[in-house]
């Protein structure tokens, strides 16, 4: 009875311990040091964009979740990209194959984003992240203050390569939900992604090209390690222009070696984008001026990517 009623004493006395540690934990302070650490990464890579998390807290044994993330450009007013909520967990089996393994899970006004990732526990150790897995699936996540952020750090580069583009990227929108799913695997991948509600709109005066809302909008794709194929249901369509896309393209592990591809579109085009722009999509994709009839291209670019044909 004794030994019994000493190792229950044990027991509460761990558990207080570790409920203390829990509740002591200095976590505004572990919050302080990771906003720094990441606002630190960034400016090292010359991106004007400043992270803050506003608050952050465990969640369960190995997880913790951060709440009210503000991500913003440093020189741009525009409205920053908030994420509710972060969950990060990191998982224990796979430690004992050498693995380390991540699921993350970020809610945004309504919409989610499931990622899990395995790393090679060896390598990382080494100092190189060698990828061995990684599954993100979208539910509704939308992507119009990402698109925005995404602009606002190319309109703030003041690279001269971006400076023709500066007066059209300042007056662009694009928003919509994403759903779908990418897996990788280290000889295997997989998108399956749609668009749904989604919009384009480009209001400047020069171009003169009408809001487009998109009715469909899907890409899919396949990797066995050597070639990318799009499949046939990868599709674009709104008011003044649709798309249709599929083929694949072959890669090489050296390099220098030419990228072979094989790339089918079916595009149609009306209203002020045909009028405006027809022409310049023969002219962009190496095709001749009469492969569009009517607002209409069925082409075929086959070949070195760098020295293709349009049949």
């Amino acid at each position: 009875m004794k030994k019994n009623k000493l190792i229950k004493i044990i027991a509460l006395g761990v558990l207080f311990f570790l409920v203390l540690i829990y509740k002591t934990f200095p976590y505004d302070l572990i919050k302080d040091n990771i906003n720094k650490g990441i606002n630190k990464a960034i400016q090292k890579e010359h991106i004007p964009l400043i992270v803050n998390i506003g608050s952050l807290k465990p969640y369960w044994i190995t997880g913790i979740e951060l709440n009210n993330i503000e991500i913003k450009n440093a020189l741009d007013n525009a409205s920053p990209l908030l994420l509710d909520e972060v969950i990060i967990k990191f998982s224990l089996l796979p430690l004992l194959i050498g693995h380390v393994s991540t699921d993350i899970i970020i809610y945004q006004v309504g919409g989610t984003a499931y990622t899990s990732a395995s790393v090679s526990l060896i390598d990382a150790f080494s100092g190189i992240l060698t990828l061995k897995s990684i599954d993100i699936f979208l539910t509704r996540f939308p992507l119009g203050e990402i698109f925005s952020q995404f602009l606002g750090v190319i309109r703030s580069s003041n690279k001269a390569e971006y400076a023709v583009l500066t007066p059209v990227i300042s007056k662009t929108t694009l928003g919509g939900n994403l759903n779908g799913k990418i897996k990788y695997r280290e000889k295997y991948g997989k998108i399956n992604l749609t668009l749904e509600k989604a919009f384009l709109n480009i209001s400047n005066e020069t171009l003169n090209i009408p809001k487009q809302d998109f009715s469909k909008a899907a890409f899919n794709l396949k990797w066995d390690g050597k070639r990318y194929a799009i499949d046939n249901n990868t599709e674009l369509q709104a008011q003044n222009v649709s798309i249709k896309a599929g083929g694949f393209w072959e890669t090489s592990k050296n390099p220098s070696d030419p990228t072979h591809i094989n790339l089918e579109f079916k595009i149609n085009m009306s209203g002020v984008i045909e009028k405006d722009f027809g022409f310049l999509i023969p002219q962009f994709l190496n095709c001749s001026p009469t492969s569009l009839i009517n607002g209409k291209m069925n082409i075929s670019l086959v070949g070195d990517a760098h020295n293709f044909a349009c049949h």
